[in-house]
């Protein structure tokens, strides 16, 4: 499994421990579906890792663009 992918995976899985805990879940859906777009799309995970450095939670104009 992809270091990437055990990533996400982790993510989810703390997110849904602290939804048992404190009875909701962190915020993480606009991530992990932006994640999951760009492998769906073709996106390499490098690629996807070098385009999302410089990124902020908000942003003005298109926050996801590939191709």
């Amino acid at each position: 499994m992809d270091k990437k992918v055990k990533l996400r995976d982790i993510l989810v899985d703390v997110a849904l421990q602290w939804q048992a805990s404190f009875g909701i879940a962190p915020s993480i859906t606009s991530s992990i579906s932006e994640y999951d777009a760009a492998m769906l799309v073709g996106m390499s995970e490098k690629e996807y890792s070098d385009y999302m450095r410089d990124k902020t939670a908000v942003a003005k104009g298109t926050d996801f663009v590939y191709r």
